[in-house]
């Protein structure tokens, strides 16, 4: 195991508890003793049973909980003052924390939901990113992956008809609508 932080690579990914965040902290954490995981976690309850079966499963690598709420300024301010005591830099940030609250049908939801959405989606990823910049200077290789969904290509959209028979295109257009705008961070 490397004996210092200046060995490892210091990985925090959003939205760990469950689905595609946990797995990919527990590949992670898994495939080399350098990476140390950050478990992100908006539930500090459900972000430490997270970070219990990622150590129960004896991995290569370590990981640590914070607690970091995407939506909340003070809490991403919070977990940037504790991954920088803590690590000194960040090597890799992913960005992974997404909510879908409308339902399958296509059917429009209100203001707040959608305000929601874009809370969690796209506002979160992008001033957590701006936030954990300067520690993420301190790397010598940083990396900020978004996580997206073909469900936020343009091209996708205007292929699939509404009128699909197959239903084939998934109807959640606020969900959509976020991911298409995470697409165009990432393009930044």
């Amino acid at each position: 195991m490397p004996s210092s932080t200046t060995d490892r690579q210091i990985i925090l990914i959003t939205g760990t508890n469950d689905g595609i965040g946990f797995d990919t902290a527990t590949l992670l954490a898994s495939v080399s003793p350098r990476n140390h995981v950050i478990v992100g976690s908006s539930n500090t309850a459900k972000g430490s049973a997270a970070l219990k079966q990622i150590q129960d499963r004896k991995p290569k690598g370590t990981a640590s909980l914070v607690q970091l709420d995407a939506d909340n300024e003070n809490s991403i301010n919070a977990a940037v003052k504790h991954i920088g005591q803590e690590f000194g830099r960040l090597d890799v940030l992913t960005n992974n924390a997404g909510i879908a609250l409308e339902t399958y049908d296509g059917q429009w939801h209100s203001r707040d939901q959608l305000r929601a959405e874009f809370e969690t989606d796209i506002f979160g990823p992008t001033i957590l990113s701006a936030a954990l910049l300067p520690l993420m200077r301190q790397s010598k290789s940083p990396k900020i992956i978004n996580v997206l969904s073909d469900l936020g290509s343009i091209s996708r959209c205007v292929a699939t008809s509404d009128n699909d028979p197959s239903g084939a295109i998934v109807r959640v257009p606020g969900y959509r609508m976020t991911k298409s705008a995470l697409n165009m961070l990432t393009a930044y």
